[in-house]
């Protein structure tokens, strides 16, 4: 039961991935309102990464040694180098169509990793994982918004950009027939915690004149609230 519910959310999650990478939902939604939404999703999303990902991450250094910490570093990190490079990289490069490759395996790897994440939360709890999935969602959503979003597959064309939508759902359906070690999930777990906190950062919250503070603290409070029940 648990194994069909993982499935279902992962095939929905790659779904929004590649529907929103074709439509881009969000970008056709009138300026005053997309600003409404997105403040509200940015103070959910960073409101989860501060009360769900990150003491996690703590957690699993107590458990496995302060080593751990290095993992959202990295998953921050390469994301963050590839984009500096490929933005200032000539597009008719050889070395810009090589970080491209590179850039499309990393958002492939991502998602696979966020797939065995969902799985591994829904196993905890259903709640905590449909919350991730609530989450993954929203961040589908946002990065389709032109701001910076090279990392957006929406710039990732033909069967690669369904290779990328589809990292969700592999992912899930991966770790539901081959069990992940503690310590390799660990691994995974950072750099999906790295990556997130990289969206969030970089493309989820908006400037400060383009955003709503309003919605920003009412997207904080309700994640705050809803983490109490869960």
């Amino acid at each position: 039961m648990l194994v069909y519910l993982a499935l279902t959310l992962g095939f929905l999650y790659s779904a929004v991935e590649y529907f929103n990478s074709k439509y881009k939902f969000l970008v056709k939604t009138d300026k005053v309102w997309k600003r409404k939404i997105v403040s509200l999703a940015a103070g959910a999303s960073i409101a989860y990464l501060f009360l769900h990902m990150a003491p996690q991450v703590i957690s699993n250094g107590a458990s496995y040694g302060k080593a751990v910490f290095i993992y959202p570093l990295i998953g921050f990190s390469l994301f963050h180098m590839v984009e500096m490079l490929i933005f200032k990289e000539n597009k008719r490069s050889l070395l810009y169509k090589h970080l491209n490759e590179v850039h499309i395996a990393a958002l492939f790897a991502y998602h696979v990793g966020a797939g065995f994440v969902l799985l591994d939360l829904l196993e905890v709890s259903i709640w905590k994982g449909v919350l991730l999935f609530f989450i993954l969602i929203v961040f589908s959503l946002l990065v389709a918004i032109p701001k910076h979003a090279i990392h957006s597959h929406g710039r990732i064309r033909g069967i690669r950009g369904k290779l990328v939508a589809s990292g969700g759902f592999l992912g899930v359906l991966t770790a539901s027939m081959m069990p992940v070690r503690v310590d390799i999930f660990v691994v995974l777990y950072g750099l999906v915690v790295g990556f997130m906190f990289f969206i969030v950062i970089r493309e989820t919250v908006p400037p400060e004149s383009k955003g709503n503070p309003l919605y920003f603290a009412l997207g904080v409070i309700t994640l705050g609230v809803v983490s109490m029940f869960i």
